[in-house]
């Protein structure tokens, strides 16, 4: 009688460990999630961002030696051009990893 008390007692033991386990990770998994996620909102700011900057600051450069102080504005707009361009292949690769993903995954079923 003992024995099968104590049997018991480990395997409901074991399947609560198992359970816990679980939980800890999906809670690992969501987290990962959302760290991808904040990655990716920080990749796209700083891919629109940094031409701009550059070619602001180049254009100030430029505008300083030679007097022509407007060509900032320009090299602005080129910049932001630029970024765009940068998120816009980010995001266009990010979406055709992701429907690769699912075709994979359809075809594996």
């Amino acid at each position: 009688m003992l024995f099968l008390f104590y049997f018991w007692y480990v395997l409901l033991l074991d399947i609560s460990t198992k359970n816990d386990i679980m939980r800890g990770m999906r809670k690992n998994k969501n987290n990962r999630d959302v760290m991808d996620a904040l990655v990716m909102v920080f990749q796209f700011g700083i891919n629109m961002l940094v031409p701009i900057f550059i070619c602001t600051m180049l254009g100030v450069w430029i505008g300083n030696k030679t007097g022509v102080t407007w060509i900032a504005v320009p090299l602005f707009f080129v910049g932001a051009l630029a970024g765009f361009n940068n998120v816009y292949r980010m995001a266009k690769r990010l979406i055709d990893s992701d429907n690769k993903g699912k075709k994979n995954v359809k075809k594996n079923q």
